[in-house]
């Protein structure tokens, strides 16, 4: 009987797949027109989440170092703010350990899954140039409709391998990013982000060397919250909590019943700087506050953007 169980752990664990558990505070606030921005950013995980940041099992512990990099770009769509961004996130060490023993078979580096994304201005958020932009306040409520596209690099995943950095998938996210400043102190500004959003899986069709055939998963529901405040024009600083509900996974010819079906709420916080005005410092922590699927979770990152844009000024 130990030796099944062992099997099976083996087996769930082949599907292990890392990623940032949450969007990054203050990356959906209105931003001018024509505004480039690169961010490159550092992130250690530990973690027991499985098959797609959405399974778990006690008895493994995953550390990982990544270094996600984003690309974004703000334009105007018919009068409204519009953003299109993609993510590429290197693994640069991985390892996972069952009850204190290393895990065989196991990627150590690899390209983790990346997404392209584009964000549209539905209330409120106007496009506006730099000009405009700086010189009115912004508005006390916006609303944006959001799709991502997750994609799995192949060369992060192969079915011989007992755990993979990849996940051999695609996903589809729709989120509805919303923005409401709470005082009146345009100065100080204390932003509220909520954004409800879920995402759908495809199947994974070489799930494991298990022999339990395809791997699909149910929808995963989420609710991310971010309060910031403005403590002075160059620093900020707040709290983040965020919901997860759902993610159940199903094999061919294995019915895993209850057990990865995940429902959580993490919790942390995260602060900003603003070196010169056009480079900033981020820095988070991130850890589980409960759950009853008893996941163990904890991220702790640091990172730079670096934005530029075309200032505009009035004849």
């Amino acid at each position: 009987m130990r030796t099944i169980i062992l099997l099976l752990t083996l087996f769930l664990l082949s599907n292990l797949k890392l990623q940032a558990q949450t969007d990054e505070a203050r990356i959906h606030l209105p931003t001018p027109t024509g505004m480039w921005q690169a961010e490159v950013r550092y992130m250690n995980m530990d973690q027991n989440l499985l098959v797609f940041g959405n399974y778990y099992t006690p008895v493994i512990k995953a550390e990982a170092n990544v270094i996600p990099v984003t690309l974004s770009h703000t334009f105007g769509i018919r009068g409204k703010r519009a953003k299109v961004s993609a993510m590429v996130a290197r693994v640069t060490s991985f390892n996972v350990t069952l009850k204190e023993t290393p895990i065989p078979d196991a990627q150590e580096k690899g390209f983790a899954d990346g997404y392209v994304a584009f964000e549209m201005g539905i209330i409120n958020n106007d496009a506006k140039n730099s000009t405009d932009f700086f010189e009115t306040n912004p508005e006390k409520f916006n609303m944006n409709g959001l799709f991502r596209f997750w994609y799995s690099d192949k060369t992060s995943y192969s079915s011989d391998n007992l755990i993979n950095i990849g996940s051999n998938r695609m996903a589809f996210e729709f989120g509805l990013p919303m923005q409401i400043r709470i005082n009146n102190n345009t100065s100080k500004i204390l932003w509220l982000e909520t954004c409800p959003g879920i995402q759908f899986f495809t199947p994974n069709d070489e799930a494991s060397r298990g022999g339990f055939g395809k791997m699909t998963q149910k929808a995963l529901f989420y609710l991310e919250n971010h309060l910031s405040y403005n403590v002075t024009s160059k620093f900020y600083g707040g709290i983040t909590v965020t919901y997860k509900q759902g993610g159940q996974a199903f094999y061919e010819r294995l019915l895993v019943r209850g057990a990865n079906q995940i429902s959580i709420l993490s919790g942390g916080v995260f602060l900003g700087y603003k070196l010169i005005p056009s480079l900033e410092f981020k820095a988070s922590f991130d850890s589980l506050v409960f759950g009853e699927s008893r996941v163990t979770y904890q991220a702790v990152g640091a990172g730079l953007v670096f934005s530029c844009f075309d200032l505009k000024l009035k004849q």
